[in-house]
């Protein structure tokens, strides 16, 4: 399928990042990669719930429909006006987030191998469904591209952009700029600390404890803000077990014990030695903290599609850091391919099984509808 196929070229172009010097060979494996993933992705049709509004936006002239960012809406009524075609627009968003995901893999190379096929798998699902706030993250990844070259106007310029793109990017420039310029790691001496946090979280914590918080959001008023003031008002769809994607769907979504073991295999295994890999590379701080407190998000909220969406604006790094500890941390040779077996086969036993169901989008691209 297309999917195996865009899998294989971005584990080549990664392979060529971290082995060759040949810029011409790197140049033509990075085009390839950049533009498979743009055409595969891009040319999807109502490949996730919020598909069929992005294609109404850049199709009709509805004010109804139109969002409250201001670079965003420049993008939407720009794309009207030089009569492009909706399907072009979602490659070029494509084009976007892959390139941006580049551009901080080349300062990782030999991460790179570990760091596109994850980030492939691990974000094409939100990526493909979440237009707009993979437009922002892109910006945010170039944000971070620029902070680690020392580059301050372009990264806060980026940081800008994503807020006029999606206000709820607040959260991730917020983020960025704690963690860039507050090194928690001075706070946090060992890595210990953040797993036990994790593991008590994830074998003691239950999304019914997030009922009262929805209850208090319930009664705030933010004024003018009317799309932050859509969630506070059915802050129990958005913020509880009302909105586990799940329930909304009619599936269990219930993983076997297989893959449950297998993804907590991995996320304790970067929390763990990303840490190390945090301290002996600086350039990692946000990387390993944005994926932190992503695994954090995503117990807490479980499937709650609000919360999930939340930490997509941090767990895009998480393959970076993964990439990273197998050449920054000191490790038994034997240890080393131990885990790193584990976790490959855990990501392609999951691809693999996508391959058994047909997810509640389907598989269409824009000639299919």
């Amino acid at each position: 399928t297309l999917r195996l196929a865009l899998l294989l070229i971005l584990l080549i172009y990664g392979f060529c990042l971290g082995k060759s010097h040949n810029k011409h060979t790197l140049f033509i494996t990075g085009v390839i990669a950049i533009m498979a993933f743009s055409l595969i992705e891009g040319l999807r049709w109502d490949r996730g719930i919020d598909y069929y509004n992005y294609y109404l936006m850049l199709t009709t002239d509805n004010p109804d429909i139109k969002s409250s960012e201001l670079l965003f809406n420049a993008i939407i009524d720009t794309s009207r006006m030089l009569s492009l075609p909706y399907w072009l627009c979602f490659v070029l968003f494509s084009a976007l987030y892959i390139y941006s995901f580049t551009k901080v893999v080349k300062e990782f190379p030999k991460a790179a191998i570990w760091a596109l096929p994850v980030m492939f798998l691990t974000t094409v699902a939100a990526h493909e469904n979440l237009t707009r706030q993979f437009i922002a993250i892109s910006f945010v990844l170039l944000a971070y591209y620029f902070y680690i070259k020392q580059r301050k106007v372009p990264m806060l310029l980026c940081l800008v952009c994503v807020l006029s793109i999606h206000i709820t990017g607040l959260f991730a420039v917020a983020m960025f700029l704690i963690i860039a310029y507050f090194k928690l790691e001075k706070i946090v001496k060992t890595p210990i600390l953040l797993l036990g946090i994790y593991l008590a979280l994830y074998f003691f914590w239950d999304t019914s404890y997030l009922d009262p918080f929805a209850d208090y959001l319930n009664t705030m008023d933010l004024g003018g803000n009317e799309d932050m003031q859509h969630y506070l008002d059915n802050a129990d769809r958005w913020f509880t077990s009302e909105g586990s994607l799940s329930g909304l769907q009619g599936t269990k979504n219930k993983a076997s014990i297989i893959r449950l073991f297998f993804n907590l295999v991995i996320e304790c295994s970067v929390i763990y030695f990303g840490f190390f890999a945090m301290k002996n590379d600086k350039r990692l701080r946000i990387p390993y903290w944005f994926t932190f407190f992503a695994m954090v998000i995503f117990v807490l909220g479980g499937d709650i599609e609000l919360y999930r969406r939340f930490a997509w604006w941090l767990y895009v790094f998480m393959p970076i850091v993964l990439g990273s500890i197998w050449y920054t941390v000191p490790m038994k040779s034997s240890f080393r391919i131990a885990l790193m077996s584990i976790i490959a086969f855990s990501y392609a036993y999951a691809f693999i099984m996508s391959f058994t169901y047909i997810p509640s989008t389907g598989w269409a691209f824009v000639w299919d509808r």
